[in-house]
C-alpha cells in the first residue's frame, strides 16, 4: 500500500494490484482500513499502528485534479470574485507555496491598485476591528491573508456570513452601544468582494462561510510540493540560473525525509546558497535545520 495524494482531510490509497481507494485522514493523522489502524507523518510515510497488514480491499478510483492545475482553478475563482461573479474565494492549503503570490498575480493582471481598489490585511484582528475593515472597503476588495481569528471567532464568523450573503443586499450590522462613538454606522451595505487566504485545512473551516465561497484547496503531499516547485522553478529567482533552482529542487527530492520545511521558501534560500557559494554541503546543512 502507498499514498497516492493527500489532501487536507483524506488520504487517496493504491494497493499492490494498482487499484485505489480513498480513506479519511483523523485530527490525529490517522487512518483506518477495516480493523487496521494507521498513521501518516509528515513526511508523507505510512506506520501500521494495530491490526495486521493486509492487502486493501479494491475500490472505484476516484476524481483528482493535478495540482498545477488546481493553482489554475484558484487563479479562475479569485478572477471571478474579482469581477463580482461570487462575494469571496476562500484559499486554503500548504504554507509558502504559491497561494499569497497567486493571488496578487490576479490583481495586478485586472489592473488593481493597492490602496484603491483592494487592502491585504494580515495577522490578527477583533470583531470590533473586522467590522471596521468590512465597513471602510464596503466597495472594494479585501484580502484576509493568514488572518485565522476571523474563522475562530463567532461573532466574526457572523459578520463574515452578513457580508457574503447571496442576497441581492448584503446588510451587515453591528448593535452594541459604544459603537457610534468611533464614527461607525450601526450598519451598511457590503458590495465588496473578500479573498481569503489560509493554511488552515478545508475541514477545519466554517460551513456557512464556505457555502458561501469559492474554495480552492491546494493542500500538497511531499510529491506535489516538488512537482510545483519544478512547474514554476523558472519564475522564481529569474536573476538565478534555471540549472541551479534545478540542482537544489533535485537535492530537495532527494532529501525529503529529512527536510524540515519544504517550501518555495527553502527553495529560494537553498538556490541563492549554492549561486553564490557552489557549496552544496551547505544547502544540505539548510535542508536539514530550515
Amino acid at each position: 500500500m502507498r499514498l497516492v495524494t493527500r489532501y487536507s482531510d483524506k488520504v487517496r490509497l493504491k494497493d499492490e494490484s494498482g487499484k485505489y481507494m480513498v480513506r479519511t485522514l483523523k485530527s490525529d493523522n490517522k487512518f483506518t482500513i477495516g480493523e487496521n489502524t494507521y498513521h501518516i507523518n509528515s513526511n508523507d510515510e505510512i506506520t501500521l499502528l494495530s491490526g495486521n497488514e493486509v492487502n486493501v480491499a479494491t475500490e472505484a478510483p476516484v476524481q483528482q485534479f493535478d495540482i498545477n492545475e488546481r493553482f489554475s482553478l484558484l487563479s479562475t475563482f479569485v478572477d471571478l470574485t474579482l469581477e463580482g461573479h461570487n462575494a469571496s474565494t476562500i484559499i486554503c492549503g500548504s504554507p509558502g507555496l504559491g497561494k499569497s503570490h497567486t493571488v496578487l498575480e490576479r490583481l495586478d493582471a485586472h489592473g488593481l491598485v493597492e490602496g484603491e481598489d483592494y487592502t491585504i490585511h494580515k495577522g490578527y484582528t477583533t470583531p470590533k476591528g473586522l467590522y471596521s475593515l468590512l465597513y471602510e472597503n464596503r466597495n472594494g476588495t479585501v484580502v484576509i491573508d493568514d488572518m485565522d481569528s476571523v474563522f475562530k471567532d463567532a461573532t466574526s464568523l457572523n459578520l463574515l456570513k452578513a457580508a457574503l450573503d447571496s442576497y441581492s443586499k448584503r446588510i451587515v450590522s453591528w448593535n452594541s452601544m459604544g459603537f457610534i462613538d468611533d464614527g461607525l454606522p450601526s450598519q451598511f451595505l457590503f458590495t465588496g468582494r473578500v479573498i481569503f487566504i489560509t493554511n488552515k485545512s478545508l475541514s477545519t473551516l466554517d460551513d456557512a462561510v464556505r457555502s458561501r465561497s469559492l474554495v480552492a484547496d491546494v493542500t500538497m503531499s511531499t510529491v506535489e510540493k516538488i512537482e510545483r516547485m519544478r512547474s514554476v522553478a523558472a519564475d522564481i529567482l529569474p536573476e538565478i540560473k534555471l540549472s541551479t533552482k534545478m540542482e537544489v529542487i533535485n537535492f530537495i527530492e532527494e532529501k525529503a525525509d529529512s527536510v524540515k520545511e519544504l517550501n518555495f521558501r527553502t527553495l529560494i534560500k537553498g538556490a541563492k546558497i549554492l549561486e553564490a557559494t557552489g557549496n552544496k554541503r551547505a544547502v544540505e546543512y539548510l535542508l536539514a535545520n530550515s
